[in-house]
């Protein structure tokens, strides 16, 4: 066959039919390094475009163009490192358009995972078919990044922007049949052999333009959905910012809008958020799931036994099903234990419903969760992990009747959130046999759990924990025993920063739109009213000791709470519920509200970043933290820090240590909780940064 190119395809083949379909898809013995990706982009536009050019060519069909999608760290690398990547990448696009826009017809053939660039490599064509079992997913805004090589403008072009902004944004994984409904693709199949079949007999049925029908399509109305998520999305985050920029220009010419999209691309990749949230969210969440040679031991975790069947047990057993784990769900009763797994139950029936999960599977899921009110059932456990209230002499007590039925080489867990691992263990004979594994509600959707090691904690136990986190699909961090941990130690000054503020005068409005506008998921006393404000008393209680900022917090909380303002179960906190309506409005406390909303101006949103970063210096510095990027992750993961931060140590990089140091003595006024470590100090005066590029400067 003569394929009219300069040289052999090196990365793929390529066949050609009697009818003149020409099929292109990955060669699996070649397949391309990391630094070969735009030579392959190049390879795959030469060849289709010199098909097209050939009168007897009746169409393309083409599966992927790389086999899977680039990883993010290396793409930031790359780019930095290959002095022509932006040229050639912009290059790309005057071929990108002519094969969008091609004579002849163009068909991607989709199977598996269909993420990132190899879907958006699909959009060029005229149209898609993808099998029954496929997925589609473009998760880059998840860390920053917009989508690559015309994505966004294809997917608004051909889905319209109602449907195109939450799939663009939240890189949420859809099926096939939510794809169809959408217009992501044109087609269905059962399989790669049917969808083949189907595209050849597409490309044999076009008797003219085969554009007319499906056509890279013209810009939609979507003025309203634009605006709904400007208000609601997190705009510091620059790969949505970036979407919704490309969103608003859809009416643009095609050519004018590739243009506009490669300039936002090339510089959200070169923006220092983007680089922090891929260095924490991708890099980092990816190294923390696999495990270091010197983590790996002989154990499995078959049988787990929950104490305690409320929504932290409840959720921990199920995920634990999940992971193909026998449970043991024991509570005070039976009937309180088959609560606990009816949770179970009604998550599984929703991914059912949602075809995430088909109804064999929820049943052998079920059927791995025993609930019970006997604690001898706990018998040979090769892990048994408490989750009941929080209050020490009730975990003591549990964890002095539960232990004795742990198998001869397994392990204990608390589930607390703050109170001392090292102080709980004393209830254990052999106190190395026990940590804290910290989960997060709802555990089937909170990703992270915080191991913490007490004094007597072992290495092997610590391994046997973050082996267990893995299984689970879950995201470890390592921490060491100290009032209330990491996640918990900067969260609760987060709450305490919002409560100073309101004493000050500043009004509980200012405040949570601040914290919102700062890139919180929710303000902080929002957060109050869902924890509760006597569940908050209550952890005050259980610290050793509180500075003068904590009295006054801890004294107006209580004065709430003595006027029926305990959160939203109890109607009233720091907002007002409607229960008809399912709305609430912000309340504000004559008493202490001046109005400052004019002084507070940025700084109530600094001051709850700066908050929060300074006291996980502090865990770093004093050895509660190990490293960084722990840090980094759990503050994302476990508390809703600010993403586009990259987590508190990134936020310290990206404005620099002398000015974060500079900006926390100007707050100082506020409280003691201000005081600025001389180990920071001194670390600003070397003009000290955590992070180069992905690299931690942070001492072993």
């Amino acid at each position: 066959m003569n394929l009219l190119l300069n040289k052999m395809p090196r990365y793929f083949t390529v066949t050609k039919d009697v009818t003149g379909v020409v099929f292109i898809q990955p060669d699996p013995g070649s397949l391309p390094q990391y630094d070969q990706y735009l030579d392959c982009f190049e390879e795959f536009f030469d060849t289709t475009v010199a098909f097209l050019q050939q009168p007897d060519t009746a169409g393309i069909i083409y599966s992927r163009v790389l086999p899977t999608d680039i990883p993010y760290d290396t793409l930031i690398e790359l780019s930095d490192s290959t002095p022509s990547f932006g040229a050639r990448l912009e290059a790309l696009l005057s071929r990108i358009q002519y094969v969008a826009k091609a004579p002849k017809p163009l068909v991607a053939l989709m199977d598996g995972v269909n993420q990132g660039v190899v879907l958006a490599t699909a959009l060029w064509a005229s149209i898609r078919i993808a099998t029954d079992s496929a997925s589609f997913c473009f998760p880059e805004c998840r860390y920053g990044l917009l989508p690559p090589l015309g994505a966004a403008t294809f997917t608004f072009r051909r889905t319209g922007v109602a449907n195109a902004l939450p799939w663009l944004i939240q890189g949420t994984a859809i099926p096939s049949a939510v794809a169809l409904n959408g217009r992501l693709v044109d087609q269905l199949a059962s399989d790669m052999t049917a969808a083949l079949a189907a595209a050849k007999r597409w490309i044999g049925s076009e008797q003219t333009d085969s554009r007319k029908a499906q056509g890279i399509g013209g810009a939609q109305d979507g003025a309203s959905e634009i605006a709904d998520w400007e208000k609601r999305a997190n705009l510091h985050i620059p790969g949505i910012s970036a979407c919704l920029h490309i969103a608003e220009a859809r009416e643009d010419e095609v050519t004018q809008l590739l243009a506009m999209e490669y300039q936002h691309y090339a510089a959200v990749l070169q923006d220092s958020r983007t680089r922090s949230m891929v260095r924490t969210l991708y890099r980092g969440v990816r190294e923390a799931q696999q495990p270091l040679p010197e983590q790996t031991l002989d154990f499995e975790l078959q049988k787990l036994g929950v104490v305690g069947a409320g929504m932290m047990g409840a959720g921990i057993a199920l995920e634990a099903a999940r992971a193909g784990v026998q449970v043991i769900l024991k509570d005070v009763t039976y009937e309180q234990a088959v609560r606990g797994k009816e949770y179970a139950e009604k998550v599984t029936a929703k991914l059912v419903q949602q075809q995430r999960l088909d109804e064999s599977a929820r049943q052998s899921l079920l059927q791995r969760i025993q609930p019970t009110a006997e604690i001898s059932d706990l018998a040979k456990s090769d892990l048994i992990i408490e989750a009941v209230f929080e209050d020490k002499e009730l975990k003591a007590k549990v964890t002095a009747e539960a232990m004795t039925y742990l198998d001869e080489d397994g392990f204990f867990a608390s589930n607390t959130t703050s109170l001392p691992i090292t102080s709980l263990a004393t209830s254990m004979s052999r106190p190395e046999r026990f940590i804290g594994m910290h989960f997060f509600s709802p555990v089937d959707r909170m990703p992270l759990v915080e191991i913490i090691c007490g004094k007597q904690t072992s290495g092997e136990t610590r391994a046997k924990a973050l082996a267990v986190v893995r299984k689970l699909g879950k995201v470890p961090i390592t921490v060491h025993d100290s009032p209330a941990f990491f996640t918990s130690r900067i969260f609760f000054n987060y709450l305490l920063e919002a409560i100073t503020m309101l004493l000050e005068g500043i009004p509980a409005s200012v405040i949570e739109t601040e914290a919102r506008t700062s890139g919180f998921a929710v303000g902080p006393l929002a957060v109050l009213d869902e924890i509760s404000l006597p569940l908050m008393l209550h952890v005050y209680d259980q610290l050793p000791q509180l500075h003068e900022s904590q009295r006054r917090a801890y004294t107006y909380l209580t004065k709430l709470v003595g006027a029926g303002r305990e959160g939203r179960k109890a109607g009233k906190g720091f907002y007002t519920y409607d229960i008809r309506s399912g709305t609430k409005s912000i309340w504000a406390d004559d008493e202490v509200t001046t109005g400052r909303e004019a002084a507070a101006g940025s700084h109530v949103g600094r001051r709850l970043l700066h908050i929060m970063a300074l006291d996980s210096f502090r865990c770093l510095d004093e050895g509660v933290l190990e490293r960084p990027i722990d840090g980094d992750i759990g503050s994302i993961l476990g508390v809703g820090y600010a993403p586009q931060t990259g987590g508190v140590f990134g936020h310290i990089d990206q404005i620099g240590l002398q000015t974060f140091v500079e900006e926390c003595r100007s707050f100082r006024p506020s409280g003691e909780q201000w005081d600025i470590p001389p180990t920071l100090v001194r670390l600003a005066e070397k003009r000290f940064s955590f992070y180069t590029g992905f690299r931690s400067n942070w001492r072993v």
